[in-house]
């Protein structure tokens, strides 16, 4: 049977339960916000080439 835990030792992995999840979380955000700059890139990437493509096809459309 585990043995009964004073008020101190419960408040001391309580404390040091919030600080892991603190890094945790922090962890998280860094990630999330290094995916939403690889998307950003993504995007703009996409709209460069969606242009290139109606571009293309408006020379080839004016052209005939």
């Amino acid at each position: 049977m585990a043995a009964i835990k004073t008020t101190s030792e419960v408040a001391a992995e309580l404390l040091s339960h919030e600080r892991e999840c603190a890094l945790r979380y922090e962890s998280i955000k860094y990630q999330l916000e290094s995916g939403s700059r690889r998307f950003d890139r993504l995007d703009r990437w996409m709209m460069g080439l969606y242009a290139t493509i109606i571009g293309l096809s408006l020379v080839n459309f004016i052209r005939l």
